[in-house]
């Protein structure tokens, strides 16, 4: 069967030879797989209602007039206002809701508020 210059292969070759193998297709697996998943966007607030409080970047001028009903629901008082609305007027008065109230109140109260008018405001044109 075998001629004297042929040499049989021992079972250490062998081993050799298959835990090499196995290293690389894990080397190549390890190489060729993603590093991680993108991070999930964050669910929106859950105690938000769909039809809450206007988004200020969103519309400017309906978050104004959500903040001007805010102030006349309460009468300048934060503590009349529900947890979500006390949050949001907190969140876009940086703090200052309370202040805010009691200011916004007052300016609504002046017959000068662009709130009392039945004119639209002038623009400021030449």
């Amino acid at each position: 069967m075998f001629s004297p210059q042929q040499k049989s292969v021992g079972a250490r070759e062998i081993l050799v030879a298959v835990t090499a193998v196995i290293g690389i297709v894990i080397l190549l697996g390890w190489i060729s797989a993603p590093r991680g998943a993108p991070p999930a966007a964050a669910p929106a607030p859950a105690n938000l209602k769909a039809d809450g409080p206007p988004r200020e970047l969103d519309d400017p001028a309906k978050a104004s007039r959500h903040a001007d009903d805010l102030a006349r629901q309460s009468g300048g008082d934060l503590n009349r206002l529900s947890e979500q609305d006390r949050r949001w007027l907190d969140a876009s008065t940086a703090g200052h809701a309370k202040e805010f109230l009691v200011e916004r109140l007052k300016a609504l109260k002046t017959p000068s508020h662009p709130a009392h008018s039945k004119e639209k405001p002038h623009s400021k044109t030449p």
